[in-house]
């Protein structure tokens, strides 16, 4: 946010010298402060603003090219920085200026706002119009105005200036997009009538011109039938009545209906017509689901421009005749308005070109009742009073305070040169949905939440005086003072403010608002985590134990299971040494003979070692049932050898697969189940990430720094790419093999930084080039870098 540092210094610079400059600096200015501007406020005399810190307060008085009259600065939570100085009060000029001619096709407009004072570079001074005054202008008239969403704050800044209760009132038709048309008739102060035509009539829908031209019979006849349930006219009745024209055919049928009008054919006539954003909105947001006109998106710029050039043409034309001579209007008067002054730099950029479209055409046939009113500029001399797009209250009644010049008899105007703003939400520097309750509580549950909405919906008042005026001021500043005791109770200087340490900038508080103890939320998570920790690793070690104890008993169980497998066959050989003495045959041993012995040596070794009980000696001979007998006696026969074999085989192999399974059981217990891949850095990752995702939008909402954790609802991305890297890439965790970072790096760069270069770069160069990057580049560059990976 440099370019607000830019703007400070080339302003600062602007300023002549010897004049007395007033710089104050509150939370938080530090950050985005930069030496440009330091530079700057330095020429005013400033000495201490280099020792600005976070969330620190400066204050100054100085002479620009000259010395500091005071200067104060106060680190954070030290309280407010005073500056006061002596200086000599110098009547202002104003009121003795002369009144500008407004029954000039260019109303001056130009200049800058101080103290919700406009004032002109033209060296004049409009009148002011109280609301007893415009009600005096405006009875018996009829105001017509065509536009979106400006103008309509235009008409409900009128309505609530002729009618202050209607602040209170909800209506339909007070929000944009919820009516085609609004009708509204004011009388004592009150509002006596109001109708509306519903935005989502299909016939009168804004579309393709094509589609809009078959429907346009069909939205006339809606029109005119709202136009008519309106009471008779009267000479004490104002009536405003607002269309919806995003797009200029939309204006002709309403200058179409007006001026076929019999009802309130005795009323004199006024058009405000402001229309244009909507080509531009259409062509650059490319938005199919906002722009109601498609055929516009398929363009680009210079296209549009020219249907809007083309279609203004016509509309124009129109008006000659309806605003000027014998016309409609042709007493009060048309006024065109050229778009708004924006935030955006873009939009800026698209309303320039656009606007000077409409000068260009303005200039062959503007006069005193058909007047080009520059609404762009007069935004641009306040631009502090311009939210997302849109005029506080105050700017929009300077708009209409400018037209009253030019529609109103200037003995009807209040006697002073000095307009005084009461209200909450007069500024646009006040726009906080906090001091808009009643518009945040409804608009939770509607469309959207827009602040140039809430701006609006609070009471504002005009009142005009006179200049304040200052007598001597010899001594006033000698005797020291406690400025603080004309700040409101029970704010004092060595009470912390509540909004320093819980900022509610947004709809929904945050969780967390103790002030002085914002330590407390980190060490509670710091607390937690460790817990965290220590349940996991106590769950693990418990684990591994009972894994242990598991494989031991399994041992045992097998163990015990192969001793008696064994024993029955020992038992069975036992018996089979001939209990009756005879002499076994002496035969040349076999192959498969010594295998056997073999084998059954060393088992029945094993079995000895292993076995939970002790072996009975071979001199204890048990008695056999009969079958056990026959097989003893029948050793010798082919069949009985054959059987031994294939029991020995058997046994052999469930030996095996059960020594298998104990090696691979304790060498994943050696290797803390490597086999399947260790998962722990994965989880890890995972439960950190998701709890600094979590935890930290919901800390973050309305917090300021230096609140600990202030960034952390802003860092969701890189952290979803870190863990969007594990996931991608957790085959690796099975790699026993370890690698270095620039492996590492050099793995990732034919991966995952290839697709940066397809979407990241693209999108920075394309911000870069728009002016809408909202980082620097280094940020952005750390950010795809090393965050993200």
């Amino acid at each position: 946010m440099t370019s607000g540092s830019d703007a400070l210094a080339a302003y600062i610079h602007d300023i002549e010298h010897g004049t007395v400059v007033l710089i104050g600096a509150r939370d938080e200015a530090s950050k985005n402060l930069t030496d440009t501007a330091k530079a700057a406020i330095k020429t005013c005399g400033a000495t201490m603003i280099d020792g600005l810190s976070h969330r620190g307060a400066y204050a100054l008085v100085g002479i620009k090219g000259g010395p500091a009259l005071a200067e104060d600065i106060k680190r954070t939570t030290e309280g407010y920085a005073v500056a006061v100085a002596r200086m000599e009060v110098v009547f202002s000029p104003k009121s003795k200026m002369p009144i500008c001619d407004a029954r000039v096709p260019v109303l001056p407009v130009e200049g800058y706002l101080s103290q919700g004072n406009l004032n002109l570079d033209a060296g004049c001074r409009y009148n002011l119009y109280e609301t007893a005054q415009a009600t005096q202008c405006l009875q018996g008239s009829w105001i017509v105005l065509t536009g979106s969403s400006n103008t309509l704050l235009e008409f409900g800044n009128l309505v609530n200036l002729l009618a202050p209760d209607e602040y209170h009132i909800r209506r339909d038709g007070k929000m944009i997009d919820t009516s085609a048309a609004v009708d509204a008739v004011i009388e004592n102060g009150q509002v006596t009538h109001w109708e509306t035509i519903s935005n989502e009539l299909p016939e009168c829908r804004q579309v393709d011109i094509a589609v809009a031209n078959q429907n346009r019979a069909e939205c006339k006849k809606a029109i005119e039938n709202l136009v008519v349930r309106a009471p008779a006219y009267g000479s004490g009745s104002v009536r405003i009545t607002f269309l919806l024209s995003y797009f200029w055919y939309r204006t002709s049928l309403a200058l179409e209906v007006v001026g076929e009008d019999t009802l309130w054919s005795g009323a004199e006539v006024a058009v405000v017509t402001q229309v244009g954003a909507w080509y531009s909105a259409c062509v650059e947001e490319r938005n199919n689901d906002s722009c109601p006109r498609k055929e516009l998106l398929a363009m680009d710029r210079d296209p549009a421009i020219q249907v809007f050039k083309d279609e203004m043409e016509e509309v124009f034309w129109q008006m000659d005749s309806f605003c000027t001579g014998g016309g409609r209007a042709a007493t009060l008067g048309c006024n065109v308005q050229t778009i708004s002054w924006a935030n955006e730099v873009r939009d800026n950029e698209n309303f320039q070109v656009m606007n000077a479209q409409i000068e260009q055409a303005m200039a062959v046939r503007q006069s005193s009742s058909f007047r080009l009113i520059d609404v762009f500029r007069l935004g641009g001399s306040m631009p502090f009073e311009v939210v997302e797009g849109h005029g506080s209250q105050i700017l929009n009644l300077w708009v209409w305070t400018v037209m009253f010049n030019a529609m109103c008899p200037a003995a009807l105007a209040a006697r002073g040169a000095y307009a005084v703003w009461a209200g909450n939400l007069c500024s646009g520097t006040e726009a906080r949905f906090e001091n808009c309750p009643d518009y945040s509580s409804s608009c939770l549950n509607g469309r959207r939440c827009k602040k140039w909405e809430c701006m609006n919906s609070i009471p504002c008042t005009l009142t005009v005086t006179d200049l304040p005026l200052v007598g001597n001021t010899e001594g006033l500043c000698d005797d020291r003072m406690n400025i603080t005791e004309f700040l409101a109770d029970p704010i004092l200087m060595d009470e912390p403010l509540d909004l320093d340490a819980c900022h509610r900038g947004s709809l929904r508080p945050r969780l967390w608002c103790l002030q002085d103890v914002e330590w407390l939320l980190p060490l509670v998570s710091v607390i937690a985590a460790l817990c965290i920790v220590g349940v996991q690793y106590a769950w693990e070690t418990s684990r591994q134990k009972a894994t242990r104890q598991s494989l031991e008993s399994s041992k045992e169980d097998m163990s015990e299971a192969r001793a008696v497998e064994a024993d029955k066959t020992v038992t069975i050989q036992v018996h089979d040494e001939f209990e009756v003495g005879q002499e076994v045959p002496q035969e040349k041993p076999s192959a498969d003979a010594s295998k056997l012995r073999a084998t059954n040596g060393e088992f029945a070794e094993d079995v000895m070692s292993s076995a939970p009980y002790a072996m009975k000696p071979k001199t204890h001979i048990e008695q056999l049932n009969s079958e056990a007998t026959e097989a003893a006696m029948d050793i010798n026969k082919p069949e009985c050898h054959a059987n031994a074999e294939e029991d020995l085989q058997k046994l052999e192999a469930r030996e095996a697969k059960e020594s298998a399974t104990a090696d691979t059981a304790r060498l994943a217990q050696m290797v803390g189940t490597r086999k399947a891949g260790n998962r722990y850095p994965l989880g890890l990752a995972r439960f950190m990430g998701s709890t600094h995702v979590a935890l930290g939008n919901l800390f973050a909402k309305g917090a300021t720094h230096p609140v600990y954790f202030f960034g952390w609802g802003f860092t969701w991305v890189p952290c979803f790419f870190m863990l969007s890297g594990f996931v991608l890439f957790s085959a690796y965790l099975k790699n026993p093999k370890e690698e270095t970072m620039i492996q590492y790096v050099l793995r990732r760069s034919t991966t995952i930084y290839p697709l940066y270069a397809f979407s990241l770069i693209p999108a920075f160069i394309m911000q870069k080039s728009l002016g809408t990057m909202s980082a620097d580049w280094p940020t952005l560059l750390a950010q795809s870098f090393l965050l993200q990976a």
